[in-house]
């Protein structure tokens, strides 16, 4: 390689350099003027929640500018030519270029790699263990195999010149249904998946397979760049300018530039969009009818479909009763309007209703009586009510306030409209949680380490029981208080989890610590007094394999079942739910589809469903190695 030439192509991509550096510094100061900067603990089991999206999406960003006009570049502004006349080969100009592509490129795991390992460290505490260096590093290592084949992948769509955007906008595409058709092989050269390597007893695999074939494909692009990068030339260049003089040709490549903005923005509403999972209670919904209603009461504004009015007159009857009882118990002022109620539209799968702001959904289902849906909808106004404490400003802290979003709701249905019996219920969940390992109050408040250790509706129950300490030691007004404290303009930027509770309690003159220990006091007492369900509940493991096209999980114990064992499994598919129930076949076992999953292992959650519990018991997360 001759190193002028190098230096020549390094100084071509200067530009890039810094915007990349530049885009990391900006990260930096904006992590440190938001959040706090020594509350950033380096941990392998979080890091694919809260950072790999955001890597990946700047590595695809960079490739593909970079690997756009790479070899392109000299065709386009006539220097092909002049590089011609020198003492020097196609492949040594191609490998230069390429070298110098890979060597920009590398900053970014190499930035990647400082930021993490940097505030790791500051992050660092007495209770926490060495620095994990190698998963560090492993990550770095993946991020420069995903960089190098999203840049060679884009060097070969370069030729295609004006219509880049759009070809690799329906390569996108293409990917997604190959994904759809149930293709295994498309695991191994996924380079989202790439960046997620498994955690077997809290160190990270090496992911050989995946590496291999992504390399591999990588060197087989570049073969096919190298070729084209071959060809370039006047002949190239004639056909190119001879197809744009034609004019259908023309207008033909120029209606199709104007699509590949909406192939793109397509994708991005598919990224970002809800996943709605199919069930047996959305078809019973009544769907495609032009036939719609409203009805209005003191405190709501129902939406619904003409043939659902008789089944909700009971509800219309109650509606505004419920809204006063939540409203009383929580000392809520009155809400600047009505809280409109959708009864027609359907909600995501294993949920009863949704709330944002003063929007309710709550879709009527023909085996719900008048008790379930005032359940339901105090349930869901409560929901409303928090938002209007919060002043519509607490959804930036939804992963440390879910708890108590879903547990102050939990406690005002049970507290208002539940039964004895459903009492009951609600506390062998918690017995049942609590006997599967402790759920202090440091990991309640972290939705995203809680649904990575434990089943992460326990927000429900152990939320609940959160909310009642925080009444039953500061008052009825506790949640109100805290809430406008958490919302208050002048609180601290970046504060999360047990950090933000204890900030906002202070602020509200609330006391921390005595809510801290009446809540794990609280799940201990339910405990012990539930020590006999929660004998009967034998402790489930299982044995998985694969068979056929499927990966069967096959749950054992020991001792008598008291109900239907449940299952559920961490699902990586990049634009998936994340989580999904599996169905239970008659063997007993459970079964998932080998082109679901694209990691080498498992995650699945089992639990028991009893006659005795609202919710299933479950066990914590665990993994298990897929071949």
């Amino acid at each position: 390689m001759n190193w002028t030439l190098l230096a020549k192509e390094l100084r071509a991509l200067r530009p890039m350099l810094w915007c990349i550096c530049g885009l990391f510094s900006l990260l930096s100061v904006y992590l440190v003027a938001t959040e706090l900067p020594d509350a950033q603990p380096l941990k392998p089991e979080l890091w694919s929640a809260k950072s790999r999206d955001l890597l990946f999406a700047i590595l695809m960003l960079f490739s593909l500018m970079i690997g756009a006009g790479l070899l392109i570049h000299e065709s386009e502004q006539g220097t092909l030519r002049f590089l011609d006349g020198l003492p020097l080969s196609r492949a040594r100009v191609f490998a230069a270029k390429t070298a110098a592509a890979l060597l920009v490129i590398a900053s970014l795991p190499v930035l990647g790699f400082l930021s993490d390992v940097g505030f790791g460290q500051i992050s660092r505490t007495s209770l926490d263990g060495p620095l994990p260096w190698r998963f560090a590093l492993l990550v770095a290592g993946l991020q420069m195999v995903a960089a190098a084949y999203l840049l060679a992948m884009s060097m070969v769509v370069s030729y295609v010149r004006g219509w880049f955007a759009l070809v690799a906008g329906l390569l996108f595409w293409t990917y997604l249904w190959l994904r759809q058709l149930g293709l295994n092989w498309l695991a191994y050269v996924d380079p989202y998946a790439l960046l997620a390597p498994d955690l077997v007893g809290g160190v990270a695999r090496v992911p050989w397979p995946q590496i291999g074939a992504h390399l591999g494909a990588a060197a087989m692009l570049l073969v096919i760049a190298w070729l084209g990068f071959r060809h370039l030339g006047d002949d190239a260049q004639r056909l190119a300018d001879s197809l744009g003089r034609h004019r259908v040709l023309s207008g033909l490549g120029t209606g199709l530039k104007f699509i590949a903005p909406l192939v793109w923005l397509r994708a991005l509403i598919y990224l970002t969009q809800d996943m709605h999972d199919p069930s047996e209670k959305l078809a019973t919904t009544p769907v495609g009818e032009e036939s719609f209603a409203r009805h209005e009461t003191e405190h709501y504004e129902f939406l619904l479909r003409s043939v659902q009015r008789k089944d909700a007159l009971a509800l219309f009857d109650a509606a505004d009763d419920v809204h006063d009882q939540v409203a009383a118990f929580l000392g809520a002022p009155p809400p600047p309007t009505r809280f409109v109620v959708d009864l027609a539209s359907p909600v995501i799968s294993h949920a009863a209703g949704q709330t944002n702001w003063t929007k309710i959904r709550m879709p009527l289902e023909p085996d719900q009586d008048l008790a379930e849906q005032r359940r339901i909808l105090g349930h869901e106004t409560t929901h409303a009510f928090i938002e209007q404490f919060g002043a519509g400003r607490i959804s930036a802290h939804f992963a440390s306030l879910r708890c108590l979003h879903e547990g102050l709701a939990t406690y005002v249905e049970k507290t208002l409209f539940d039964t004895p019996e459903q009492w009951a219920q609600h506390r062998r969940v918690v017995a049942g949680a609590w006997a599967r390992g402790k759920v202090p109050f440091t990991l309640l408040v972290d939705d995203v380490a809680l649904s990575h250790q434990r089943d992460p509706n326990l927000v429900y129950p152990l939320g609940a029981e959160l909310a009642r300490a925080l009444i039953a030691t500061q008052g009825r007004d506790a949640p109100a208080r805290f809430l406008r404290a958490v919302a208050r303009p002048q609180a601290p930027l970046g504060l999360e989890g047990a950090a933000l509770w204890r900030d906002a309690m202070q602020a509200a003159g609330l006391s921390f610590e005595r809510v801290t220990a009446a809540y794990e006091i609280a799940c201990v007492e339910i405990a012990t007094a539930e020590k006999d369900f929660t004998a009967s509940l034998p402790k489930l493991s299982a044995e998985v394999a694969v068979e056929g096209t499927d990966i069967v999980v096959r749950p054992k114990f020991s001792g008598t079942a008291p109900g239907g064992i449940v299952c559920v499994v961490e699902d990586d598919e990049p634009f998936g739910t994340g989580i999904q129930f599996l169905p239970h076949r008659k063997d007993g076992s459970f079964a998932l589809a080998r082109s679901r999953l694209l990691k080498s292992s498992l995650r699945y959650l089992l639990g028991w469903r009893t006659p005795l519990t609202e919710h299933p018991v479950f066990e914590p997360w665990a993994e298990a190695a897929i071949k």
